[in-house]
């Protein structure tokens, strides 16, 4: 019996999987659906939180069916997931509905509040230029910048109407 697998990237332009065999073979056309991005002013990048899940479950169930020879039920398959990172959305804890769109790893809202932290004192253990940048660093692993996700969820949470208040209730994740 072939071993089979789903391999599923979930990109910033489209949604794909591929029926792969044990050892990497591609075993069928890649299976391919797009996601729309909206470029707004002041370098806002969003996804549609509703499309991203249909072209996932669109191309999961195509793969699926496909490794399953068509049969209706498939039986369960290994998964291997790319995802585009630093892509943040909110949503109401008990219905799973989107409250907000995906803000996409491309989007800079939160460029003025890395700024803004730059000019601030530097942190304990730090001096001199850079000094924010090397602390964020060194404690993350990652710079300081508005394409990760914490910069943008600070922003949401500043400009979002009732987002604040809904997180700290827990109602909002």
């Amino acid at each position: 019996m072939l071993s089979v697998s789903i391999g599923f990237d979930l990109g910033s332009s489209s949604a794909k999987a591929l029926r792969t065999a044990r050892r990497g073979e591609r075993l069928a056309a890649a299976v391919r659906r797009r996601i729309g991005t909206r470029r707004r002013a002041g370098g806002r990048v969003e996804h549609d939180p509703e499309e991203i899940v249909r072209a996932t479950l669109g191309v999961l169930r195509t793969a699926g069916a496909a490794a399953s020879g068509g049969k209706r039920e498939a039986e369960a398959l290994p998964l291997g997931i790319a995802t585009q990172r630093s892509t943040v959305l909110f949503w109401d804890r008990d219905g799973g509905r989107p409250l907000t769109p995906a803000y996409s790893w491309q989007d800079l809202r939160g460029a003025p509040l890395c700024a803004r932290l730059r000019r601030l004192t530097s942190p304990p253990g730090f001096s001199g230029a850079g000094d924010l940048d090397a602390a964020v660093a060194a404690r993350t692993g990652l710079r300081l910048s508005p394409h990760y996700s914490a910069a943008k969820i600070a922003w949401a949470l500043a400009h979002v109407r009732g987002l604040r208040r809904g997180v700290a209730a827990g109602r909002i994740l």
